[in-house]
């Protein structure tokens, strides 16, 4: 008689969650939601269930007070109301990342935009990873080639660079950032438009970036009508790197334009 392996079986059951834990909405005061429990870290995601029906509104715990969890909403904060019941998700914020994302439009949540269909061979990743040690980052020795003439000779910017970009609206940050995206030698480029006018994601992406710019890049559009959480979620989502020994940061060029 042969024997049978049961090692399979035994990896499944330790990943079968056999308690929940859970909390109660106490009271919300503008953004900030106050609930009891559960009781996980700070950048927990859980969800609340609205007392009377609805989908469950995603939040992320930002602190405490006394003995209170304080959550801030990652979605419209509709139907939360005294009572609701607060359910764990999971213990720290993560993303989703991966080569899928070529191409595609994204929210903060790292959600399709573009009714592209879903996005495939992801991996997850923390969402706030912790910082490199200074003495373990290179040094800049490379010019990265950014296809901007007027910039590659009198503003010279290095292969792992950080660069910023300040003016007032409508002089042309956009623009720059465009012509960046689709003329720089970098093999992908992530397009991060963290606090943009919503009406401007999609002139952005047609005019200005055009296909050739978003055959190559990634966008990831986190609207100034968003929450201020998913807003800031983006700005990591756009920096997530699919790879554990990576840099911050997962293409050869980034571009944030606030």
């Amino acid at each position: 008689m042969s024997q049978v392996s049961l090692s399979h079986y035994m990896g499944r059951l330790e990943k079968v969650e056999t308690s929940r834990a859970l909390g109660k909405v106490i009271q919300i005061v503008g953004l900030l939601v106050e609930g009891s429990g559960p009781g996980l870290p700070v950048g927990a995601v859980c969800q609340v269930e609205p007392l009377h029906g609805g989908e469950p509104v995603p939040v992320e715990i930002v602190g405490f007070r006394d003995a209170r969890v304080l959550f801030m909403p990652l979605g419209q904060a509709r139907g939360i109301s005294p009572g609701s019941t607060i359910r764990a998700v999971s213990s720290q914020a993560t993303a989703r990342v991966g080569s899928s994302m070529l191409g595609r439009i994204l929210d903060g949540m790292g959600q399709p935009l573009d009714g592209g269909g879903p996005l495939d061979e992801l991996v997850t990743r923390p969402l706030y990873a912790e910082p490199l040690n200074p003495l373990s980052r290179p040094i800049i020795t490379q010019v990265m080639d950014v296809g901007v003439r007027a910039i590659n000779g009198l503003f010279t910017i290095g292969k792992g660079q950080r660069m910023g970009i300040f003016s007032g609206s409508g002089v042309g940050k956009s623009t720059l950032l465009s012509m960046m995206a689709r003329h720089t030698r970098a093999d992908v480029t992530v397009v991060a438009l963290v606090g943009e006018r919503g009406r401007e994601v999609k002139e952005f992406v047609e005019r200005v970036l055009g296909p050739e710019g978003l055959a190559r890049s990634v966008v990831v559009a986190a609207t100034s009508d968003q929450p201020p959480l998913v807003r800031l979620r983006g700005a990591f989502l756009a920096t997530t790197s699919p790879s554990t020994s990576a840099t911050r940061g997962w293409t050869s060029s980034s571009s944030w334009t606030p």
